[in-house]
């Protein structure tokens, strides 16, 4: 994994979305979960001062674990495709 905060969100969000639909739900949940984990550590890693540009890639991350991903835990197929749309979508965001 690359050392540039940046990166490291981009490489778990890359993982994310290579895995084939087949995989299992736990796999997919853990690569969800480093997603997110990356998130919070670029976030750690800005200063206070420079954070507002990474405010709404934060709150798409989030806003996936709070929907898409309790969705398909749920149960919905289809919740999977919109789960890695979102997380490809918070990486453009990134500044």
């Amino acid at each position: 994994m690359p050392d540039d905060p940046h990166e490291c969100f981009r490489a778990a969000v890359r993982q994310l979305c290579r895995l084939p639909d087949t995989a299992s739900t736990l796999d997919i949940t853990r690569a969800f979960v480093e997603v997110r984990t990356e998130m919070h550590c670029l976030l750690d890693s800005v200063e206070d001062d420079d954070v507002v540009p990474y405010i709404p890639a934060g709150r798409l991350v989030e806003e996936i674990c709070r929907t898409e991903l309790v969705a398909y835990l749920e149960g919905d197929d289809s919740a999977l495709w919109r789960l890695r749309n979102k997380a490809r979508q918070a990486a453009k965001l990134l500044p």
